[in-house]
């Protein structure tokens, strides 16, 4: 009965041993790919742009794809697509009489710094390139041209966290593209935005 006892004890401790084992390998190094550390989101925008001096108005929509890294720092991947229109004409314009409308679409990364501690309200800094396709142009202009563009984004922001799985993403955002046309051709815009993430953890 001694040696059951004694061989009982020896079980115990190594069951102990073992879960403590199991613990500590449980803490487990970053991994840029582990979906915990990742989150999606959709948004919705309205703001103003200028073409060479030609004012209109647009209203973005955005999906994206986020990961966020171990000091809460964020980069986003988006799919980007807004509709501008304008009473008056712009280059881009396939016919001089009538009022302006376009659908610009484009993939946007955008790098978000934020303060390392989390907080219900956290504001951020958002440094975002981009590449965008106006789709009236069907063929290449006379320039050689095909309607597309690079685009560098700046913009602030907070977001409010409204429970552990979901966040508000509430922020002002600045665009300017530089399209493939050979005239000088500036275009830039701004736009207020607001959307929703959901965090896998």
């Amino acid at each position: 009965m001694q040696v059951h006892a004694a061989f009982g004890k020896v079980l115990l401790a190594m069951g102990s041993g073992s879960g403590s084992a199991t613990e500590s390998s449980t803490q487990k190094p970053f991994n840029p790919f582990d979906v915990n550390n990742s989150y999606i989101g959709f948004g919705l925008g309205k703001g103003d742009g200028i073409q060479n001096e030609t004012k209109y108005k647009h209203y973005p929509k955005s999906i994206k794809l986020g990961h966020i890294s171990p000091n809460n720092n964020r980069v986003e991947f988006s799919i980007f697509y807004t509709k501008a229109s304008s009473k008056e004409n712009i280059i881009f314009s396939q016919n001089s009489n009538e009022p302006y409308t376009s659908i610009v679409s484009g993939f946007e990364i955008d790098f978000i710094f934020m303060p390392e501690e989390k907080h219900t309200v956290s504001p951020y800094f958002d440094f975002g390139l981009s590449f965008y396709k106006n789709h009236d142009i069907k063929e290449k202009n006379a320039d050689g041209s095909r309607g597309e563009g690079l685009g560098t984004k700046l913009g602030v922001g907070f977001l409010l966290e409204i429970s552990p799985k979901f966040e508000l993403d509430i922020a002002y955002k600045a665009n300017y593209i530089f399209w493939d046309t050979k005239k000088t051709l500036s275009d830039s815009f701004s736009y207020a935005y607001i959307g929703l993430n959901f965090k896998y953890n």
